[in-house]
């Protein structure tokens, strides 16, 4: 949820277009931010999305769940979310850096 939401807050404060998406199109919505973000910030944020997606991939395989490996996955999201959460609310828009 936290990626969502700062993926949507990010698209808004760069296109100054509110948006209302579902979970689903988190990954469209980060790769049209490719260009509008720096190369360290959408580094965050596809890092935090591979991290979904492995976790969600791990709690899908019932046959092949390991819980330490979980539990790990789970960590590195608890601590790259408080990255996550700065960029979105403290990235500007170029022009608006500029006028301050």
């Amino acid at each position: 949820m936290g990626l969502h939401l700062a993926v949507v807050l990010l698209f808004q404060t760069m296109t100054q277009c509110m948006l209302h998406i579902p979970g689903r199109l988190v990954p469209s919505v980060i790769h049209h931010l490719t260009s509008l973000l720096d190369a360290e910030k959408m580094a965050v944020l596809t890092q935090m999305q591979d991290l979904i997606v492995k976790q969600h991939k791990m709690r899908s395989d019932q046959e092949h769940h390991d819980n330490e490996l979980e539990d790990q996955v789970t960590k590195e999201m608890n601590t790259l979310l408080a990255s996550v959460k700065d960029i979105a609310l403290n990235t500007k828009k170029a022009s608006a850096a500029a006028e301050d």
